[in-house]
């Protein structure tokens, strides 16, 4: 196909009246195009016209109409957004009966051209128009792939590999010929071979393929980028084979990928010297131990360990050849490159990040200071830096796609650094000289794609999605959880994302909102990086041993916890849900998750998921709590599992499995057993080197054997391959205690994994990891602000008032309260302005779905004893970031804390939803309330003299305010431009 009719063109116009003149041109410059053999695309509407360009990536020209109105209208927001997008295509705007000079600034600096429709005839404006979209077409092309369909479409007749020769061979067959068209013709075409000059040489890095890394070096910036054909693995060996040699210290993060171990420890000869990482009670794996990154600690490592030779090493200033760190872990723990350098890099000749589960994270704020390529104004004395991607992960690339990124010219001249042609040494002894060159080519426009603004708008939109989808299960959860009457079925998933944040309050000193995480509007959340850290303050994440700032999880790696734990301590809960199992009914139900462990669930979040997608897996998460609690038949809920094991699961039921396998893992007590496995203190003592340990191997000088045999013995081989990428045992002497009855636990929950749904044999997944002690929060529950009555209400009854969003069964409650105080006057305890009419509330509360203002109710033994909302405070947007707010309390409950629970709520929730400012009007003659007000940092503002006439009497009005979360003293959260 030609590569310019690959792109279409955007007509965004209403319909014109087909006899008048100007509709019968504007018809014609259509049909001439679509004459041409270009789609056109009609949307009469902007609204239409904005989704087309959101969803149609093969637009190449936009013809948008002036319309009547002009700037007034919708024109000038619609060019402005796509503008704002990162969206270069042309944009032609068409002219009626206008001058040129009535056309605004700052439209003309966003489009490229203009159609009077009085002028020149619709062949020749159709022939322009085709002439933009092909400029636009061909600056769209890469270096790489750019050349690589100009050849292609040249149509050479091959004599050369490979010998399908475009396809050709397999189309003899009626097998090949299915192939062939299940790919499509064009990646057979593009499978050429070394031969073809035209496309550079992938090995030495000359022509298009040369450019094409440099342009991506930019990109993601590099001084120096290498595309890799095979994957990370190949990725890591290339640069750890480059940087490593025989008897080198290399500081290696205990998670680290297989291919680290091969790179650095087995191919090359290096010393490790380990630096374990954490883990939770639901088996994350998370961050290295910031302990045991302090120099002092790492300088008696290196004395105590047998196998350096020489013994001054840990006297040397720069011990260590290269620190390979795994800078975002399978589950999403990211490290702080920041602080990895500060702590480490006067250690270490290198430093290199496998950032393979986070190679997006140059293209949003906020990962900043995150990655290995945004360490800038790096001084002579620091580390080299080095970075490799698996672009495939979660960027666009096919599988096996990977880069390796460099940054050391600030060491050029000394002798550590390793420059290009050495490092394309060990380049070239992991490269094929045989490429599949559709595979660099992904690389290429993979990196393309992330160009410019493009980058950012792509993931922002992302991590909203990601945002947006964790806040709906935790609604979902809040449902469920006040809803159902049996106790049973008051769960559902869980984020792993903080259940309460703070956010500091500049109304009063040293003090903070604590908010429910899903609350924040996605604004904030999507651009402070606080609030998804892995604090040491805080035990949501259950993670020991942090330091402020130096992880925290990754917003693009959607994580869902099962039941099975208490949250607050760690502890395993009665009835839990194995998260296999889940994953086999979402499998059964084609919604494939990356992986499970034993209780939790983990989604890759990436621009290519559409929300429609997220739909569908809240829709089969809910199913499956349904057939859970249900206990629904194995043969109904899982029929695909059960019908492979009809014998064994005959008559069983879900919950009743769930159950049976939670019970096991409790009474093993699996969680701790694997936090104790991964501590140093049980690892078995190291013998050899790996290197050696290999060769061993490879000379067949070894025995096979059972873990019972294994005492006294040296393992040769990695005890868990991947995932979760640790391995362990290599050159260790297994001894009785620590070491054998760490395998001994392997092996008992590997042969019990063998019948657990969801796991093959040849991956029983990960197992449970340390427990987790949380602060207990006495006054609060998810999303619910919990407090007793007074001290006498307390004495007689144990039940709390709760404060949670208002439902529509509420209103009657609502309206008696509201009701009678309209009835009896001014209220005793809190009063605000803004109530709606008594009819008018089931409105106001149909509205709120699409509002992010608080409508809350306080509840006392189920009842409604008061509510309170807010409203904005002006419709203008200037005022946008100002509530009004109303609190009402039933009289019966007057005087008993319950307006001063909801205030606080409302406060809370006012400031998670982004609002900076607080207005509040009292009867000036309401001292209770006024005084309420001030306790929680509302100041007067003003005195409305008579403004109310209420029960025979002229009113004064006190007008207070507050300030919330930042207040004036930072700006609002930017919003990702054309947002």
């Amino acid at each position: 196909m030609d590569y310019f009719k690959r792109f279409n063109f955007l007509f965004a116009a209403p319909m014109f009246d087909a006899d008048d003149l100007e509709g019968v041109r504007f018809n014609q410059i259509i049909e001439e195009i679509q004459r041409s053999g270009f789609e056109v695309v009609r949307a009469r509407k902007l609204e239409d016209a904005e989704m087309a360009v959101q969803t149609d990536a093969a637009i190449g020209c936009m013809v948008v109409d002036w319309g009547k109105k002009g700037l007034e209208g919708k024109t000038s927001a619609l060019i402005n957004l796509m503008r704002r997008r990162g969206l270069d295509f042309p944009i032609i705007l068409l002219i009626r009966r206008k001058r040129f000079e009535d056309l605004p600034v700052e439209v003309l600096d966003f489009i490229d051209g203009y159609v009077f429709l009085s002028e020149e005839t619709p062949p020749f404006i159709a022939k322009n128009l085709i002439s933009r979209l092909k400029q636009y077409a061909e600056t769209l092309k890469t270096p790489f792939f750019g050349a690589l369909v100009d050849y292609a479409e040249e149509g050479n007749q091959l004599w050369t590999c490979p010998g399908h020769n475009g396809g050709v061979f397999y189309n003899r067959s009626p097998i090949g010929r299915v192939f062939v068209e299940h790919l499509g013709e064009s990646v057979f075409r593009d499978d050429l071979d070394n031969s073809v000059l035209d496309l550079g040489d992938l090995l030495t890095h000359e022509g298009p393929a040369l450019k094409a890394q440099k342009e991506a070096a930019q990109i993601f910036g590099a001084e120096k980028t290498y595309f890799v054909l095979n994957g990370t693995s190949t990725s890591n060996k290339v640069a750890l084979g480059a940087l490593v040699t025989d008897g080198d210290l290399v500081l290696f993060d205990r998670n680290n990928h297989k291919a680290a171990h091969h790179g650095a420890l087995i191919i090359s000869g290096g010393v490790p010297i380990y630096v374990p990482t954490v883990r939770n009670a639901w088996g994350l794996i998370g961050p290295m131990r910031w302990d045991m990154l302090d120099e002092k600690a790492l300088r008696e490592a290196i004395r105590n360990h047998p196998l350096v030779g020489d013994r001054d090493a840990w006297r040397k200033e720069r011990p260590f050849r290269v620190a390979v760190v795994e800078q975002c872990t399978y589950d999403g723990s990211i490290h702080s490159a920041e602080m990895i350098l500060k702590r480490i890099g006067h250690l270490c000749e290198y430093i290199l990040f496998d950032e393979a589960w986070a190679g997006f994270m140059k293209f949003h704020p906020l990962y900043a200071g995150r990655f290995a390529m945004g360490l800038a104004n790096l001084p002579p004395e620091a580390p080299g830096i080095v970075a490799t991607q698996s672009t495939h992960k979660q960027l666009a690339s096919f599988s096996q796609a990977s880069q390796i990124h460099i940054k050391d010219r600030h060491i050029r001249g000394q002798k550590r650094r390793v420059e290009h042609r050495r490092f394309n040494e060990s380049f070239m002894q992991h490269a094929s000289t045989s490429p599949f060159y559709p595979l660099f080519a992904s690389l290429d426009v993979g990196a393309q794609m992330m160009k410019g603004r493009s980058g950012e708008v792509l993931w922002d939109d992302t991590i909203r999605l990601g945002i947006e989808l964790r806040k709906k299960i935790r609604a979902m959860r809040r449902e469920f959880e006040e809803k159902e009457q049996n106790p049973e079925r008051r769960w559902f998933f869980e984020p792993f994302v903080p259940d309460r944040v703070a956010i500091p309050d500049v109304s009063r000193p040293g003090a903070a909102h604590n908010v429910a995480w899903e609350t924040l509007s996605t604004d904030e959340l999507a651009t402070n990086p606080a609030l998804w850290q892995l604090s040491p303050d805080t035990n949501w994440h259950g993670f020991p041993d942090l330091a402020e700032g130096f992880a925290m999880t990754d917003p693009n790696k959607l994580t869902l916890l099962t039941p099975g734990f208490d949250r607050a301590t760690g502890a395993y809960a009665e009835h839990g849900i194995p998260a296999p199992v889940v994953a086999q009914y979402l499998r059964e139900n084609r919604i494939v998750p990356e992986k499970n462990d034993l209780n939790s669930l983990l989604f890759l979040l990436t621009p290519g998921v559409e929300a429609s997608k997220a739909g569908t897996l809240i829709s089969g998460l809910v199913a499956f709590k349904r057939l859970h609690d249900d206990n629904a038949l194995l043969a109904d809920a899982i029929p695909e599992f059960h019908q492979r094991r009809r014998a064994r699961y005959a008559g069983v039921r879900l919950r009743d499995l769930c159950g049976e396998m939670h019970r096991f893992f409790r009474a093993a007590d699996v969680s701790a057993l694997q936090a104790r496995q991964f501590m140093p203190e049980h690892m078995p003592e190291i013998a050899m080197s790996p290197r050696d340990a290999a060769r061993y191997l490879f000379r067949n000088d070894v025995d096979y054997l059972p873990i019972e045999a294994i005492a006294g013995r040296i393992a040769t081989t990695p005890f868990v391959v991947y995932p979760p990428r640790h391995r362990h045992h290599r050159a260790r002497r297994a001894a009785d205690g620590a070491g054998q009855t760490h395998d001994r636990l392997s092996q008992d929950v590997r042969d019990l994994l063998q019948h657990v749904p969801g796991l093959r044999r040849r991956d029983p997944g990960g197992l449970q990891g340390g427990r987790c002690e949380r602060a207990h929060r006495a006054l609060h529950l998810r999303g619910r602000r919990v407090a007793p009555m007074n001290e006498t209400a307390a004495r007689a009854s144990d039940e709390p008032v709760l404060v949670r969003p208002s439902r529509e069964s509420d209103v009657e409650a609502m309206l008696a309260i509201y009701r009678h105080h309209v009835r009896n006057g001014v209220p005793r305890d809190v009063e605000g302005t803004g109530a709606p009419e008594p009819d008018d509330l089931r409105e106001r509360r149909k509205n709120l779905k699409q509002t992010r203002l608080p409508h809350l109710v306080a509840t006392y033994r189920g009842e409604v004893v008061g509510y309170a909302y807010a409203v904005l405070f002006r419709k203008r947007p200037a005022y946008r970031y100002t509530a009004k707010h109303s609190i009402y309390v039933h009289h019966a409950h007057l005087g008993r804390g319950v307006g001063r629970l909801l205030l606080q709520e409302l406060i809370d929730a006012c400031a998670a939803a982004g609002f900076r400012q607080m207005i509040g009007y009292i009867d000036a003659d309401n001292a209770p309330s006024l005084t309420l007000h001030e306790k929680f940092g509302f100041v007067r503002a003003g005195l409305l003299c008579g403004v109310a006439y209420r029960h025979g009497r002229w009113s004064d009005t006190v007008m207070v305010q507050r300030s919330l979360g930042a207040g004036t003293t930072t700006p609002p959260p930017i919003m990702t431009p054309g947002r």
